[in-house]
């Protein structure tokens, strides 16, 4: 969603939750979940992903492509944040040393982008993909969002 536009979220969504959504099979988009576990000290960001019925819910509601994820995908505040921007909001998620990346911000998002959809596209080719979703650990399992 570039232009970021406030939409009425999903009845399952409250206005505190801050969601990340990502492609399940892919071994990056699993690094990103495990990094935002392990650095997101407030315990305030939820993960699911896209296979899962939640990622399910939230791209019917919201209107957003199903094939082809090629981005993650940050729900928080009424907004849908994609591709570079949503690393950008996660990372103003998390404490020192990581905000500090939000300098970023600073160029322009098509040229964020256009780098962002260079990764994405050959993310499977460049650090592989999972034949199915791999379950969370029992530590990670609080972390997931699950349908209320």
């Amino acid at each position: 969603m570039s232009d970021n536009r406030m939409t009425v979220p999903p009845r399952f969504l409250v206005p505190d939750d801050k969601l990340v959504v990502f492609d399940g099979v892919c071994k990056f988009c699993h690094f990103w979940s495990r990094f935002i576990i392990r650095f997101d000290s407030s315990q305030g960001i939820k993960l699911a992903t896209v296979q899962s019925p939640v990622g399910h819910a939230l791209f019917e509601h919201y209107g957003l492509p199903n094939r082809e994820i090629e981005s993650v995908y940050y729900f928080a505040d009424g907004q849908v944040f994609d591709k570079s921007d949503a690393v950008l909001h996660i990372i103003k998620k998390l404490p020192w040393p990581w905000r500090p990346l939000r300098i970023f911000s600073v160029i322009p998002r098509p040229v964020r982008d256009a780098l962002y959809d260079l990764i994405a596209r050959n993310r499977y080719r460049l650090f592989g993909r999972y034949e199915q979703c791999p379950l969370p650990t029992a530590a990670q399992q609080a972390r997931y969002f699950v349908l209320r």
